[in-house]
């Protein structure tokens, strides 16, 4: 028995009922105990053919256990759909196995190994799943979504064949909604051996307890519309079931009716918003999907209300904007001033007309300033020019200053041409063509007349391994002219080879052209870069080249950290023997000359090549100092080190040709980078630590307005353009681009990352996010919000996949919402995934053009259980470095509470996904979907 109402009476005038009767091969309409005799007219009425049911109930269909209604068998091979109203009450009586249990919907034949079957799997989420039968076992597609109990469910299914090829696409619907689709390839079932049944028929498939009330068989596969229509004509009576599954199915119902019927959907999500028996987030997302922001507000108040909701709307002490310095300009600088000037000297007054030659005359003055009483702040100002440096600029505690007392490096006017510059400049006019014969032997015959030659004075040592596995400091030897970095002589020049290894755990041989075996066997220092085993870890390293029967073989000389893949992608370096290409280069160590083809159409005019491996600036405990306005240039390693130092600033600063990070601070509360740039790094841009991960005490991170560009260009993972520790770090209105892994990494608890824009970035690596944090369940709350992602991932095949943020390994009670993901998924990730986490929200963001939408590796309950409680590791993560089942874990984040039941459990709400093939993929049964369209 039907009750239609009268919005849905509106939605069957407007959108029609039924596919055309000439189509239809059987319909049964099923009331309590007895059924309508069949509509179609052209099939046989069904008759009980095991057990009986049981007995009526006033919510219409017929109610079955272990009996079955059955018919004669529906012999279709070309096209068809099979469209069931039912309502789960359980799995029943006749049980197959503890641990798969399942119940048999309807079938025709046993689904199996013939004909095709509806079978209901998993009693946590009652699991559609759509079987076509073969002579070696059925084929199957899953549903994402499950049934609720006690609600009436239109479950449909369809073959449709692909062209004349005699093969083509299963696709299962679940409330009008494709669920599942299956390739292209598909045979059609065979002719069943059994009749059509509704029931119970063994066939290897348990009893399902449930209302059966409508079946319709058709001889074409119906579209999707038309599966939307037969959901929207045939509502049943829903008055007792749950509230929240009520509101569930009524939202999935406006959904459908937005496109034909916008007032009707209004007024189906004003009747969730309104209804007080219906938990909080249906209602708010009710009244976000009916356009009323002030009911949002008011519900989003309520003290019931997840956070999520209460910083989107500002209420109770939340905000949806956490970026202080968004609108807020630098401090003017200190009246009182120092001056620099590369024409100075340092036994001037340090005055505009009288400047010292050098920072740390300046730096020495301050000093004195401090001792004499003076505690004002102090700017020094440095005119523009070339600040070479052969050490550190090195600043301790008796070098900060106060909260108003600060001490600014500043630039004394605008550009970026005040330089502090670690590296060796090479005038062009030292590079001479190569005239030694034994070095012309060595080059490829296409570089010959093109190498040019320089001696580097100091003679530094040349490059050392790098990467995951090694130091992951390691000092990078770069070359950079005015504009970009330049690169190492390599084979091949692009790519990498993909040889099979073939001499075990440290070693792979390589097939070279006969040609080249002379020159590489003189080759005096080759080194190789690339992915040994795994394509998340990355290392450069030593390696010996030998002579053999087949060409040539290449063992490392020392083993990579993870092994070796049967089939390693690197390439060779440090070649001058590959010396072949404009813009490359080799540095010869044994002799301090360095070799290059200057870059096309340019004269080398100046180059420059990283030789100091200090950092140019080290401070050490000084606080409230601010650098601004600053290039720095051309260092072997880090450019920046700080330590312990609190109220550190850099503003409108400009990094290049830096052969570690950027910036690296360690404890360092307070630490501002806004409006600078990170160009052209070999490692990451910064690596910054502040807050107390035990009291949840904030650090106070800053990363406001920064562009980050070709990041990792050397060390290519694991070094992000931002790498943060701690506590309550805010990352915002940066841009992120050009980068071969990661644009950032987080490590801890309750940062923020908004309004972001990151695109073209893990663009080699794989298993990874543009934003990725990893393997610690006790990292919570952080929040990404309002993010931009475009184009992330590589256009190549990959192992597992990339997306655009990557919760890995555990990583639980995360926020994310108001994002745009912009072709950010590849592989099995969608533009989030989630891989064992759980209680992380995903809400109100947008997917388009991702193939996946939302992703999951699901762990389950047993796995999960062993990483919290018996994985040492995680074991000291959770209860040693910090208690989350204390204080201020356990008040700060609730849902720790509840630790060991929540596997696998997230919230996907009120996502819109355009042109994502997967909404959501292998989603864990505990996941809560609502309302995605």
């Amino acid at each position: 028995m039907t009750i239609r109402s009268a919005t849905t009476l509106v939605a069957a005038a407007l959108l029609g009922l039924h596919a055309q009767a000439s189509d239809l091969v059987c319909r049964y309409v099923f009331s309590g105990q007895g059924m309508a005799k069949e509509s179609a007219g052209r099939h046989p009425d069904m008759t009980l053919s095991r057990g009986k049911p049981e007995p009526g109930h006033a919510l219409g269909g017929v109610r079955l256990d272990a009996a079955a209604l059955s018919t004669t068998a529906v012999v279709l091979t070309n096209a068809f759909t099979v469209c069931a109203w039912i309502r789960p009450l359980g799995f029943g009586s006749k049980a197959v196995g503890r641990d798969w249990p399942n119940g048999m919907v309807v079938n025709s034949g046993s689904g199996y190994y013939d004909g095709w079957r509806l079978v209901i799997q998993e009693p946590a989420r009652f699991q559609p799943v759509f079987e076509i039968g073969r002579t070696n076992g059925s084929v199957a597609v899953v549903a994402g979504a499950g049934l609720s109990t006690s609600i009436w469910h239109h479950v449909a299914a369809s073959w449709s064949p692909d062209g004349d090829r005699g093969r083509g696409t299963m696709r299962l619907y679940v409330d009008g909604r494709l669920e599942a689709e299956s390739g292209a390839d598909v045979a059609p079932p065979l002719p069943p051996n059994a009749p059509l049944s509704i029931g119970y028929t063994d066939f290897g498939v348990g009893s399902m307890h449930m209302d059966f009330a409508e079946l319709a068989v058709y001889d074409r596969a119906l579209d999707a519309p038309e599966i939307a229509r037969q959901f929207l004509s045939g509502t049943y009576e829903q008055n007792l079931a749950p509230p929240d599954a009520r509101a569930k199915l009524l939202g999935h119902r406006a959904l459908l009716l937005e496109s034909g019927d916008a007032d009707a959907a209004r007024r189906l999500w004003r009747q969730i918003a309104d209804d007080e028996s219906c938990g909080i987030v249906p209602r708010i997302l009710a009244a976000e999907q009916a356009g009323d922001a002030p009911a949002a507000t008011n519900l989003a108040s309520r003290s019931d209300a997840p956070d999520i909701f209460k910083m989107r709307y500002g209420v109770d002490g939340f905000s949806d904007e956490a970026c202080s310095l968004a609108d807020t300009p630098p401090l003017p600088l200190p009246d009182r001033r120092l001056h620099v000037a590369t024409t100075g000297d340092d036994a001037g007054t340090g005055g505009a007309d009288a400047p010292f030659a050098t920072l740390e005359r300046a730096r020495d003055e301050i000093r004195k300033l401090r001792a004499d009483g003076f505690a004002d702040a102090v700017a020094v100002m440095i005119a523009p020019g070339r600040y070479a440096r052969t050490a550190s600029f090195a600043l301790d505690r008796r070098d900060g200053g106060s909260e108003t007392g600060r001490v600014v490096y500043a630039a004394a006017s605008g550009g970026d041409d005040i330089v502090f510059d670690g590296g060796n400049r090479i005038a062009g006019s030292r590079f001479q063509p190569v005239a030694d014969p034994a070095i012309l032997s060595r080059l490829p015959e296409a570089g010959r007349g093109r190498v040019r030659v320089a001696d580097v004075p100091e003679h530094p040592a040349g490059q050392t391994s790098f990467g995951v596995g090694e130091n992951g400091r390691a000092v990078l030897m770069l070359l950079a002219d005015d504009a970009a970095l330049l690169h190492p002589a390599r084979w091949p020049n692009t790519g990498f080879i993909t040889e099979t290894n073939v001499l075990g755990a440290t070693a792979s041989a390589i097939p070279l052209a006969a040609g080249r075996a002379p020159r590489w066997l003189g080759a005096e220092a080759p080194m190789a870069h690339g992915y040994w085993r795994y394509d998340w870890a990355d290392a450069a390293l030593p390696v010996a080249i030998e002579k053999t029967d087949a060409g040539l073989s290449l063992t490392l000389r020392k083993s990579h950290c993870y092994g070796l893949a049967e089939r390693p992608r690197f390439y060779v370096f440090n070649l001058l023997e590959e010396l072949d290409e404009p813009g490359e280069w080799h540095y010869d160590a044994a002799t301090a000359k360095l070799y290059l083809i200057p870059p096309e159409g340019k004269a080398p005019q100046s180059f420059t090549l990283t030789t100091l491996d200090a950092p140019l600036v080290a401070i050490d405990g000084a606080d409230h100092v601010e650098f601004r306005g600053i290039a720095f240039r051309h260092t072997r390693g880090d450019a920046v080190k700080v330590r312990q130092a609190r109220q550190v600033a850099f503003g409108g600063c400009d990094f290049r040709g830096i052969g570690g990070a950027a910036i690296v601070a360690d404890g360092c509360p307070g630490f501002v980078v806004r409006d600078s740039s990170f160009r052209n790094l070999g490692h990451g841009a910064l690596d910054v630590s502040a807050g107390d991960r035990r009291t949840l005490e904030p650090g106070g991170i800053r990363i406001h307005g920064n562009a980050f560009f070709r990041v990792g260009q050397f060390a290519r993972t694991y070094t992000p353009a931002v790498l943060i520790h701690g506590v309550g770090a805010v990352v915002c209105h940066n841009e992120c681009r050009d980068m071969p892994s990661s644009a950032m990494r987080l490590e801890g608890n309750d940062h923020v990352v908004e309004r972001n824009d990151i695109h073209d970035v893990v663009l080699e690596s794989d298993d990874q996010g543009a934003i990725d944090l990893w393997g610690d369940p006790s990292y919570r709350r952080c929040v990404f919000r309002h993010n931009t992602f475009k184009d992330v991932g590589g256009a190549g095949a990959t192992d597992c996949g990339r997306g655009g943020i990557r919760f890995d390994d555990a990583i639980s009670g995360m926020i994310v919402y108001g994002n745009t993901f912009i072709n950010s998924a590849r592989g099995n990730f969608g533009g989030v995934q989630i891989h064992g986490g759980n209680n992380n929200v995903v809400y109100a963001n947008r997917f388009i053009d991702c193939g996946i939408g939302v992703s999951f590796s699901p762990w389950g309950r047993e796995r999960w259980l062993e990483r919290i409680e018996r994985n040492p590791e995680y074991v000291e993560k959770i209860r040693q470095r910090v208690d989350v089942f204390a204080p201020p874990y356990s008040t700060r984040y609730p849902e720790l509470a509840r630790l060991r039941e929540d596997f696998d459990r997230n919230f996907i709400w009120g996502n819109t996904m355009i042109r994502c093939a997967q909404p959501l993929a292998n989603p864990p049964i505990q996941v809560e979907s609502l309302w995605n369209r």
